[in-house]
């Protein structure tokens, strides 16, 4: 669900780049259903088994697919790989649920990745 969320969002974006891409992530960010989709998939990584794979293999797709979109629209130069840069973007996305959980503080994932890109 999480993964055909994001791509419809890149599908019906108008023009591509950063935005269309912090647009479709910042589902993760609002929606209930990937908060705990992101809190239960850090949980599951820690016991090796089917249900951590399943979580694992959800991750890489929607990393794969951040990576393509990357890819496809030119968004990083070419000292910067693609995937490197989804990675990214997954790990600052969940690193911000985590916040949110813990310290209920809300910054947005633009601002976030305003603030990474400025240093």
């Amino acid at each position: 669900m999480l993964y055909s969320s994001i791509a419809s969002a890149f599908e019906e974006a108008e023009q591509a780049g950063w935005q269309q891409i912090l647009g479709a992530q910042s589902v993760v960010l609002t929606d209930e259903r990937f908060q705990i989709f992101g809190t239960l998939a850090l949980e599951a990584v820690v016991e090796k088994g089917p249900v951590a794979e399943a979580f694992a293999e959800g991750q890489r797709r929607i990393r794969d697919l951040y990576a393509d979109y990357i890819s496809k629209h030119e968004l990083v130069g070419d000292e910067v790989d693609p995937m490197e840069a989804a990675t990214a973007l997954r790990a600052l996305t969940l690193g911000l649920n985590i916040h949110r959980r813990f310290d209920g503080g809300v910054i947005s994932l633009p601002q976030a990745f305003d603030a990474l890109r400025s240093v």
